[in-house]
């Protein structure tokens, strides 16, 4: 500023320096001719109506700033080294400030890594910022979108300190006028705010204000790491000196973000410890848990092996003295029982005697008549009885029980239970213990119970013997008859584990047991894969009781058709298979001749006669090397699955040649896979569709190729076999419907009449097509009457009312339905009268015949009728020359398709002209000449 006193004129100067698109003046002479602020355009113009010089101060990507002078003109060496000056100096400064504002973002983010409470945090940072402007009032909200509501863990203000809220306490932004802050947070948006606009959103009823109003608020929204606004960061100024400048804002907006990223940190953090802590303790009482459960298992499984342990001395012969002294022993293991002692008590008698008596502080009683004592409670009671020390002193003062003498020790505790003998008491069973830390609880009454009446059991086990001996002979009657129904029951169900429940016949199990054990001979036979045909459609059509009824004479047809020998099994579903030993290759063929032959009989179900033909795979161990039955029974399999492909009601057999192709099939699908997930492979190829009539292109059809080559473009015979019937087809007219789409798209396409898609029979059996269709066509905006669906009579076959559905659906939204290679299906006009069709395409074959087959030509006429009376389009395919076009024409065929008019070429080779020319010259070519 010194240079400037000195060099500049008193009279008059100004010094703007660039910010957001606006310059703002910095130093003046003569200030208020000088506006405060002005775009570079007003800039010139102001320096044009004062005759003012004009220096550019600094170089960034853009200027940093301008020097104005009036009446010195640009090119003054004098004006150009002050600007320079204040240049460097600019530089210097927005350097430094740089420099400070780099350090402040690395300090916010190191403490964003080593700060865990977001407070602290938030604090520290605030002391860091203020480094860089001035931001002495700052607070930061943090909202909860599930509840709408917010909360402020930071709040630094020295103005307005009555409304400054706790940090954790959370305030409701659900209202119709919302916060400053919550402005911010709902709308996702940097808000800054002047006094007088601050005024007008209040006055207007669109913002409320919480507080003091301010001279300047600016709020920046911060973001989560997926990009949810998750809070804000707000400064406020309340004197007109304290607004932020238009860098130091730039700067409030860059420092705000790091804010968010370094509080999105710790709160990430936060959470994830608390949810660690959460998940430990929740293991932590799940592994408590397990541990008492293991406890609880081991205690079982202890108490199991002793509690079988005496269920076996129970069971067992000899003297009872023994038993006895095993069963105190056993007892030992469940409790403590060192002073153990049996009473048995004889009502005859009137006697109770000890039999077997362990005490190592008093003796053996003598035999006695009942008395008050312990044993005799139990007796009278009939129910176990735990007894403390206290409790037989209070028994003994009460006279229930007699006192002992004085070379008897009192027990500390004692437990009883009785002995039983169905209802009547026979005895007792009781321990005793001397030492306080061995008290009985009352589980161990519920052991010492069981234990009881195992030897209660011993006890009355003598007394029942003779009425067990004569009962043991019936017993094993029983035994014997019970083990005899069990093995019939047991070879019950191994015979069904190896047969079908339906026809009875051997199951697929029973089958490759039986063809590894011919392998293993090493014996020469055969094995046949039979499936029905049609089987679905009478399943479907009749119910399910006529499919069955319809499988089990079908098994009795195939037993009649073989030898004694060989071996008929199902399956499952529709399959059979057979086993034929000793039979070479003819053998087998005639065999399987056999059963096609049997099988041109009807079946009569229900009381309707059905036809149906089967598929017969053939497998001989003449070529066969080291193969298992699994490998056999894949081998026909495939040999049957062929003979399906030729045409059904027939036989194959296999040979390696049969492998290869299939195996060169499965290599077709696969690349065939892979090329669908390119562009560049399967392309379509537009042929054109003229109307005879008018001498127009009305349509082209969209024929796949796959180029697997430069040279090498295959047609949709080489490869759509493989895809068909499966959900590869499907994927294949999706993807020709989605190219068709781009093209249609483009530019290049825009002239182009409406494009045939061919829908196969599987596309048209799910029911989410006709979304699958709107969506591609939506996405490209492709109008639905430039897609026109084509489709053969076995589309129709699978599910007859879903295809009328879609087909409506389809009509319904717009897109036009073509019946493909009509008059070759055996149910065409029922379809036509069933389903609503847009056009007919005449089959090929009759078209190529048209010239030489009368029948053709009248085939075509009926046709022609048909669609007139129908009000259907009608197309012939496969035209190829002009004199087959003028017999067509003739017939009143009005639209045609083939290579007379061109071969199916690729999008960029479409030329409308030379096809409407080649068209306009056969017409002229087949029209009489009068």
């Amino acid at each position: 500023m010194h240079l400037l006193q000195t060099v500049l004129p008193e009279q008059g100067w100004a010094w703007y320096v660039c910010g957001d698109f606006w310059l703002q003046r910095q130093a003046v002479a003569e200030p208020a001719q000088w506006p405060e602020s002005l775009s570079l355009r007003e800039l010139a113009e102001v320096c044009g109506q004062r005759h003012a010089g004009r220096w550019t101060t600094g170089w960034a990507e853009q200027p940093l700033g301008y020097l104005v002078v009036p009446g010195v003109e640009s090119g003054d060496g004098v004006m150009q080294m002050v600007a320079l000056r204040l240049g460097d100096l600019l530089q210097r400064e927005q350097l430094r400030r740089t420099r400070r504002t780099q350090r402040a973002l690395f300090q916010i983010a190191h403490l964003s890594s080593s700060e865990r409470e977001p407070g602290r945090f938030l604090q520290q940072t605030h002391q860091i910022i203020r480094e860089l402007m001035y931001v002495e009032n700052f607070f930061v909200s943090l909202c909860d979108n599930d509840h709408k509501r917010i909360r402020f863990p930071y709040y630094a203000d020295l103005v307005d300190v009555d409304h400054i809220p706790a940090p954790d306490e959370w305030e409701s932004i659900d209202g119709e006028v919302v916060s400053l802050t919550g402005a911010v947070l709902s709308r996702g948006q940097v808000l800054s705010l002047t006094r007088a606009e601050l005024n007008r959103a209040l006055q207007a009823g669109e913002l409320r204000c919480i507080g003091q109003p301010p001279e300047y608020w600016l709020g920046v929204p911060v973001h989560d790491g997926e990009g949810t606004v998750f809070g804000a960061v707000v400064t406020q100024s309340y004197l007109p000196e304290q607004v932020l400048s238009s860098e130091d804002r730039a700067l409030f907006l860059a420092v705000a973000q790091h804010i968010g990223l370094g509080l999105d940190r710790i709160l990430h953090r936060a959470n994830l410890e608390e949810q660690v802590a959460a998940r430990t303790v929740e293991l932590s009482s799940l592994n408590q848990q397990l541990q008492l459960e293991v406890e609880e298992r081991q205690r079982a499984e202890h108490l199991q092996s002793v509690l079988l342990t005496i269920a076996e001395i129970s069971s067992r012969r000899g003297r009872l003295d023994d038993f006895y002294a095993e069963l105190h022993k056993a007892l030992q293991q469940l409790l403590h029982a060192d002073n153990c002692y049996v009473a048995l008590y004889d009502r005859e008698t009137d006697l109770i005697s000890f039999p077997y008596y362990v005490d190592g502080d008093n003796p053996v009683p003598a035999d006695r008549h009942p008395g008050n004592g312990l044993t005799e409670c139990v007796i009278e009671r009939g129910s176990p009885i735990l007894l403390s020390q206290a409790d037989i002193m209070t028994l003994r003062e009460q006279g229930a029980v007699k006192s002992r003498r004085l070379d008897e020790q009192e027990p500390q505790s004692w437990l009883g239970a009785p002995l039983l003998d169905g209802d009547q008491v026979c005895g007792v069973l009781a321990v005793q213990s001397y030492d306080a830390r061995h008290c009985y609880v009352p589980r161990d009454m519920e052991l010492l119970s069981f234990v009881s009446a195992h030897i209660a059991n011993a006890v009355t086990r003598r007394q029942a013997a003779a009425a067990l001996d004569s009962a043991y002979q019936e017993l094993e009657n029983r035994v014997q008859q019970r083990t005899q129904e069990l093995d019939e029951v047991n070879a019950r169900l191994r015979y069904d584990n190896l047969h079908d429940t339906l026809t009875g016949l051997p199951n697929r199990s029973h089958l490759l047991s039986r063809i590894e054990q011919s392998l293993a001979s090493k014996a020469r036979f055969a094995v046949m894969f039979i499936d029905l045909d049609r089987f679905k459609v009478i399943n479907d059509s009749m119910g399910h009781l006529a499919g069955d009824q319809l499988l089990i004479a079908a098994a009795q047809r195939l037993r009649e058709c073989l030898r004694t020998e060989d071996l008929l099994a199902r399956l499952g579903g529709d399959e059979f298979a057979v086993l034929a030993p000793d039979a070479p290759a003819k053998a087998a063929e005639k065999l399987a001749q056999r059963i096609v032959e049997m099988f041109d009989r009807p079946f009569t179900l229900m009381g309707q006669s059905v036809f149906t033909s089967c598929s017969i795979g053939i497998v001989t161990t003449d070529v066969q090397h080291r193969q298992t039955a699994s490998d056999l029974l894949r081998d026909a399999d495939i040999a049957m699955y062929q003979a399906k492909a030729n045409g059904r009601d027939g036989y194959v057999l296999f040979s390696r040649m049969l492998r290869r192709k299939v195996s060169g099939q499965v290599e077709t699908e696969t690349a065939l896979r892979r090329a669908l997930k390119e562009t560049s492979q399967l392309i379509p190829y537009y042929q054109p569709i003229a109307d005879l009539d008018n001498g127009q292109v009305v349509a082209l059809e969209a024929l796949i190729r796959w180029r697997r080559g430069p040279d090498n473009i295959l047609s949709p015979a080489a490869f759509l076999l493989e895809a068909e019937g499966s959900r590869l087809i499907g994927r294949i007219d999706l993807y020709m419907l989605e190219q068709v789409c781009r093209w249609l798209a483009s530019h290049e396409a825009r002239d182009c009449p409406p494009v045939h898609v061919n829908c196969s029979s599987y596309s048209m059996s799910r029911s989410e097509l006709v979304d699958e269709v709107m969506a591609l066509l939506h996405r490209y905006h492709v109008p639905p009457e430039r897609i026109q669906l084509e489709l053969t009579e076995s589309a129709l076959l699978a599910d007859p009312d879903l295809a009328a559905r879609t087909l409506d659906r389809l009509r319904a939204n717009g897109i036009k339905v073509v019946l493909d290679d009509f008059g070759t299906g055996f149910s065409s006009l029922s379809y036509l009268h069933r389903f609503h069709f847009d056009a007919l395409k005449i089959d090929r074959s009759f078209v190529l015949d048209v010239l030489n087959k009368p029948q053709s030509e009248a085939i075509i006429r009926t046709i022609v009728r048909l669609a007139e009376t129908l009000g259907l389009d009608l197309v012939a395919e496969g035209v190829e020359d002009v004199a087959v076009l003028q017999r067509l024409k003739d017939i009143g065929v009005s639209k045609i398709q083939g290579y007379v008019l061109d071969r199916p070429v690729p999008a960029q080779d479409i030329q409308l002209a030379i096809w409407l020319e080649r068209l306009r010259g056969f017409l002229q070519k087949a029209t009489p000449k009068l």
